[in-house]
């Protein structure tokens, strides 16, 4: 089977993903046969677009950042998405229920980090403003012309 990837690719942590935490990646296949009989995965992962779904596999590939499994999308192209999204005890389990904090409270919190950036941007150009690219600081010149370090030596 040929494929011709059509996703973008960025790179995390050293690692090549599209969107991050391996999002689908959709390719364009040539059909071949295959004498294997069609082994089908759900995708458990609660985040994806396709959660719930069953799938066929066309492929499994080991990345240098993990497996990943290449999925027959009902359009007929090809998805790739990380094997761990396929593994019901590998997903993160994740409970949905009321909301542990306010909108009000998420608003006000927005607002003190907002009024904290200028001051943090101002100290470090103070911190900037106040270094020097003098290789001497620190250091006194001696009665003969040579420079000799301000701190005591023990």
């Amino acid at each position: 089977m040929r494929l011709s990837l059509s996703c973008a690719t960025v790179t995390i942590s050293g690692h090549a993903e599209r969107d991050g935490m391996g999002a689908f990646c959709r390719s364009i296949t040539t059909p071949t046969h295959s004498a294997h009989s069609p082994e089908a995965i759900t995708i458990y992962y609660p985040f994806h677009p396709l959660h719930g779904q069953n799938l066929r596999v066309h492929r499994r590939a080991k990345m240098p950042w993990g497996e990943y499994v290449f999925c027959e999308l009902s359009d007929g192209t090809l998805g790739g998405l990380p094997a761990w999204m396929t593994d019901p005890a590998r997903v993160p389990s994740f409970t949905r229920g009321a909301p542990m904090t306010s909108l009000a409270a998420l608003a006000e919190l927005q607002s003190l980090l907002d009024s904290l950036r200028p001051a943090v941007n101002r100290d470090m150009a103070t911190r900037k403003e106040g270094r020097t690219d003098d290789s001497n600081a620190g250091r006194k010149e001696s009665g003969d012309g040579t420079a000799e370090s301000a701190t005591p030596r023990k």
